[in-house]
């Protein structure tokens, strides 16, 4: 599933800001990554799905 620039800045900043982890931009594959499972274990189509719920 891949994931879109605006949802990858939010993850990042949501990430910073709750746990002080900077993730750089070439950690777009890790983010996707994980995202994919989470997406799918909470019964959602895609990662843009599960950023929506997230906000």
């Amino acid at each position: 599933m891949p994931i879109n620039a605006a949802d990858f800045d939010y993850i990042r900043k949501l990430v910073r800001d709750r746990t002080g982890v900077v993730l750089s931009e070439d950690k777009h594959y890790l983010i996707e990554s994980r995202l994919s499972i989470l997406a799918k274990n909470a019964g959602v189509n895609s990662i843009g799905a599960l950023v929506t719920q997230l906000r």
